[in-house]
């Protein structure tokens, strides 16, 4: 990244931290959903930089939804699903869906924000977004993974 980029980016950054009062830094968000490579793609700092944000940190939990619904609901002639699925018992896919079920929260609080701007609720969205993926997706998901890892490893 460029540093005049780099500088531009930290500066507007600063800014809407204190503008919507959430608590998470750059470097924090950076590591959890890549807002650095956003900006790198792009080779700008946009004009909204809080929609965004929230537009980085939705793609990331809708993704991860996705996947989370596949291993609740497997499509049928999806040998991966129907293979993934198999693995977790009642109790593991009762965390599966609670993740998938915060996941979701988090998106559709995100689009009542869009359609309402709220300040306020926009720093909220942040730093619950990184409250969860610190105290429990990230957890939660790396024992998902690490099943299903194993299993594709051919482990017993």
């Amino acid at each position: 990244m460029t540093d005049n980029l780099f500088a531009e980016f930290n500066d507007e950054f600063e800014k809407l931290r204190k503008e919507l009062g959430f608590k998470a830094s750059l470097s924090e968000l950076d590591e959890i959903f890549s807002l650095t490579d956003f900006i790198l793609k792009f080779r700008f700092v946009p004009t909204n930089l809080s929609y965004q944000i929230r537009y980085r940190i939705v793609e990331y939990y809708n993704s991860s939804a996705g996947y989370l619904h596949s291993l609740l609901m497997p499509n049928p002639q999806n040998l991966v699903n129907l293979n993934e699925s198999k693995l977790f018992n009642s109790d593991e896919k009762k965390l599966i869906g609670d993740l998938f079920a915060e996941c979701m929260h988090l998106n559709s609080r995100n689009t009542l924000i869009n359609l309402n701007p709220n300040k306020k609720e926009e720093g909220k969205l942040i730093d619950d977004a990184v409250k969860f993926w610190k105290g429990k997706f990230k957890p939660e998901s790396e024992k998902i993974f690490r099943k299903v890892n194993k299993y594709w490893s051919g482990e017993k």
